[in-house]
Order: C-alpha cells, then structure tokens, then sequence
C-alpha cells in the first residue's frame, strides 16, 4: 500500500512542475476516477475513489493539495525552488502535522525513489483529446517493478520542467499527463484531469500551520508509513 500510493504521489507531484514552461501561473485538478482491486486490500483502496488533487503554480512556487476520503485527510506540498525548500501539512480529521526541509535533501526522500529508473516509451500514432487538449499515449516502466505500469496520455502543450522537483531531474517527460492509469500487483487506479485555468489565487501559497505540530520529514515518512500511506 505504501509504494503505491508513493507513486501515485510521485505521478501526481512532478505533473504538477510543468505548466510554468507554457503558462507563468495557473490550477490544475485531477480526480482519482476508479480504482480496482483483486487482493484483500480491495475495500481499503476503494476508500480512495474521489481523491482531488489541486495544483497552484506561479514563479518558482508550486502547491499541490491532495483531499482523501472525502475531505477527512489533505496533505499538502509547498515546492519553493527560490527559497530552496520543501513543506508539507498535513491535516487528518483536525490533526495537523507541518514538516519542512531544504531541497538538497528532499532528492533523497520515499518519492524521488519511486520515480527512479522510470522508463518511458510514447506511442504518438494513439492520440485523443482532454479538455480541448491533444494528448499521446506514454506508457512507463520500471525493471525492477515487473508488474507495475503507468499508461499516461500526455499533452505537449503543457511541457513538463522536472528540474522543479529535486530528484526527478533526470525523468524528462515530454509534457503533462491528463489522464493517469497505474496498474501494480491487481490494483488499477485512474486519475483523470478535470479542470484547467491560467490563473491562480496568491493567497494559496501562504500554508496555514496556525496549530500544526512540527516535525522531522522522516518521522513523518515514518508516521503515514504506520497510517498504511
């Protein structure tokens, strides 16, 4: 359960680096539309149908929100490539937990690693359009994870800056993915991109950490690693 949702939070977290290559500012939403499962953990993963991502960007700051169940936990990462740091909070039923840490140290972290050693391979003759956007089908691999495949379908006119994200310097997608389905050990999960606008609301990258306690980035890894994220 935990590398799955690491990936997903990696597929989701250096998508949303891109659009400053084509737009200066701008908010992305994507929505978990399905999810699937043949193992025991089918009713736990089901929970997760519905989860928003919300994406903010402008300058060097991108804010990614993340609502689970319904509301009940959001998690959000506050990527400042000027101020060369990292912050994430966390808010599980009321409960707040803040945690920060500079960029040079992020590389290291549970997300770069589920990026590394990604394969992939674009079939530009499958193509479909997204909100208006022509996207290509991009289907990425890792050899070391036999059976987890992420099919993406990608628009270039929205082009992907992975050097936002330390770490994921070395993964150049060609643009951004609307629409994600990640397929690992009988568990497929969509995400599909239902909103884009080119402009942002500024008052987004202020986090409120008003009441949160504050906390080592690996206690953190540590503590959603117990909570089965």
């Amino acid at each position: 359960m935990k590398h799955i949702i690491n990936i997903l939070l990696a597929v989701l977290v250096f998508g949303s680096a891109s659009a400053q290559m084509v737009m200066t500012e701008g908010y992305i939403k994507m929505e978990m539309t399905d999810i699937t499962s043949t193992g025991q953990q089918g009713a736990e993963l089901g929970m997760l149908k519905g989860a928003q991502m919300e994406v903010h960007f402008a300058g060097d700051k991108v804010l990614t929100s993340i609502n689970l169940m319904g509301g009940m936990m959001n998690m959000s990462t506050l990527v400042d490539k000027k101020a060369n740091k990292t912050d994430i909070l966390i808010n599980a039923m009321g409960s707040k937990m803040w945690a920060e840490e500079t960029n040079d140290i992020a590389n290291k972290n549970e997300v770069s690693k589920a990026v590394a050693g990604m394969e992939i391979k674009y079939d530009k003759s499958q193509t479909k359009e997204i909100l208006g956007y022509t996207v290509t089908k991009a289907t990425i691999t890792r050899a070391d994870q036999p059976g987890m495949t992420m099919e993406a379908w990608i628009t270039e006119d929205i082009k992907i800056d992975s050097d936002f994200i330390p770490g994921m310097e070395d993964l150049q997608l060609k643009g951004y993915p609307l629409e994600i389905t990640i397929t690992t050990n009988g568990t497929t999960m969509s995400i599909m991109t239902k909103d884009i606008k080119n402009v942002v609301d500024m008052s987004k990258f202020a986090l409120n950490t008003t009441g949160a306690e504050k906390i080592n980035m690996s206690d953190l890894s540590s503590m959603m690693g117990g909570m089965g994220m």
